[in-house]
């Protein structure tokens, strides 16, 4: 599995394992916040066969959906370091 631990947990952020997908086993999903009272969304986007892969496809719909607010695996993909601002 990885870099995940035993239980299939990923290292990554919004990662799940989808034990009933064998040949593409690393599921992402993203939630939506709406108003107090619509509550919230759940936005499924793909699984993968690599962690690493949809670790990436997490971090392109979570900065899509979220923009700067977006917390993510790899943010020197979408950050410049030096000038401390998004790409």
């Amino acid at each position: 599995m990885n870099g995940s631990d035993r239980f299939g947990r990923s290292k990554y952020r919004g990662l799940g394992w989808d034990k009933n997908y064998s040949k593409k086993p690393w599921k992402i999903q993203l939630y939506t916040r709406k108003g107090p009272k619509t509550g919230s969304s759940q936005v499924y986007i793909g699984n993968f066969a690599s962690e690493e892969a949809a670790a990436v496809a997490y971090d392109a719909a979570a900065f899509q959906l979220r923009g700067a607010a977006a917390v993510l695996n790899f943010p020197e993909t979408y950050f410049t370091p030096g000038k401390g601002e998004y790409l």
